[in-house]
């Protein structure tokens, strides 16, 4: 589930959600959702009354389906009366919502054992578990769960439409990441500065080029303990420039540039890795204008 929400930050992934929810929930001619047919006009309108007033389909399907695209499960808790049958519903957060069926635990849980189980008991319910640790439990026909039934491995959730492509999101991410930190670490141009030293001590040398330095630039740390400047600690970042000592008094002294990354390979590598996101989506590039 953590995957799904990161997942979905992404352009072409959210995109992907984005259309298969509209394309799920196409208005009919009548400018319905979902369309009731039956020869009893009673059943009809009782359908309706349900799925337009007080579902409210017209708004909460895409929003639905797209969570059950996500996650692969949804969890939906019917407020049911005794008298007016189904009057609304509300959404529960699949983090903390798991499914008991004939029995049997998910040995992979996060929410802990249910509390108040009862010995023998075999029927199908639902344990929701709060921000305050309180468990409840709800009956079979009380949620409505959605889910993606297309991997047994899962049974008895759904798996969710991004599952496939969770390999190459995770590859693509971090080729993104590195790219970004290698294009800020390597973007500084520096100059090279060759400065003639004649026939200075060479014990003399480093302290003379390193006062010629300081005239251009001057990076001391001060020791915030003792107060005094610390030179040991002066490591040479990656936008300072280099000055080297020449003796040779007829060498040209001119200022090089060390020119910035020119690399530009990674851009490659990360459409091959969004190519197979998409892929594994089913989602034309074309369809995403993902060649723009």
């Amino acid at each position: 589930y953590r995957d799904a929400d990161l997942m979905d930050s992404f352009p072409e992934i959210g995109a992907a959600l984005d259309i298969i929810s509209e394309e799920c929930c196409i208005l009919s001619p009548q400018g319905n959702v979902v369309n009731v047919y039956s020869k009893s006009e009673r059943i009809k309108n009782v359908l309706e009354e349900l799925f337009t007033n007080r579902l409210d389909l017209q708004v909460t399907a895409p929003m639905i389906i797209r969570a059950m695209c996500k996650y692969g499960n949804q969890f939906m808790l019917l407020n049911v009366d005794n008298e007016l049958g189904v009057t609304g519903w509300r959404q529960l957060p699949v983090f903390n919502v798991e499914r008991l069926e004939n029995g049997v635990e998910n040995k992979y849980s996060t929410i802990g054992g249910y509390a108040n189980k009862e010995k023998g008991d075999l029927s199908t319910k639902f344990i929701w578990q709060d921000e305050n640790n309180t468990q409840s439990a709800f009956k079979n026909w009380q949620i409505g769960h959605f889910r993606l039934l297309t991997d047994s491995l899962y049974l008895p959730y759904g798996v969710s439409y991004l599952n496939k492509a969770r390999r190459h999101w995770r590859m693509l991410s971090l080729m993104e990441d590195m790219m970004l930190i290698y294009r800020l670490e390597r973007s500084i141009e520096r100059r090279v500065y060759k400065i003639f030293v004649g026939a200075i001590d060479d014990a003399d040398v480093k302290s003379y080029v390193e006062d010629i330095a300081n005239n251009f630039k001057r990076t001391p740390i001060i020791d915030p303990l003792t107060g005094q400047v610390d030179l040991r600690k002066n490591l040479l970042a990656t936008d300072q420039d280099i000055f080297i000592p020449v003796r040779d008094p007829n060498a040209p002294t001119p200022i090089d540039t060390l020119s910035a990354a020119q690399n530009l390979t990674a851009m490659d590598d990360i459409k091959f890795v969004q190519n197979k996101v998409v892929t594994a989506l089913g989602i034309p590039k074309s369809f995403l204008n993902f060649e723009d």
